[in-house]
């Protein structure tokens, strides 16, 4: 039950989002810290976060479901677009970051947040 008078599905979103930046701020932090300053890089990770977040939630899964119908294909191709355009916003905003890095960079943080995004929704039922 959510604190807010809110829709549920708002509610799930913007705790998925938090989340999301408390993962991989500390990773986008940790990882560019020889190529920019703590502050450019929690910059990018948070505009790249705030550009995707909402656009695989609200346009990209609720699309390919009625399209596709398929879970399997859906999430990891949205992940991949994720990764892309995160990347491309590290690279934009810390412009002495070479692309491929940017692309491993950005991997890194999403996979982190994917995992442990995982972990938590199945230790969700595990502890009802």
């Amino acid at each position: 039950m959510s604190i807010l008078p809110i829709p549920t599905q708002l509610y799930h979103w913007l705790v998925a989002l938090a989340l999301t930046l408390v993962i991989e701020l500390p990773v986008y932090a940790f990882l560019c810290r020889k190529d920019t300053t703590i502050q450019r890089s929690l910059t990018a990770g948070t505009l790249g976060t705030l550009i995707t977040h909402p656009l695989l939630w609200f346009i990209w899964q609720p699309t390919m479901k009625a399209l596709f119908h398929n879970a399997a294909v859906i999430t990891p191709a949205g992940e991949f677009l994720v990764v892309i355009i995160e990347a491309a916003v590290l690279k934009i905003v810390i412009r002495s970051l070479h692309l491929k890095t940017a692309l491993s960079i950005s991997l890194i943080a999403n996979a982190t947040s994917y995992g442990i995004g995982l972990i938590l929704f199945y230790l969700r039922f595990l502890l009802r």
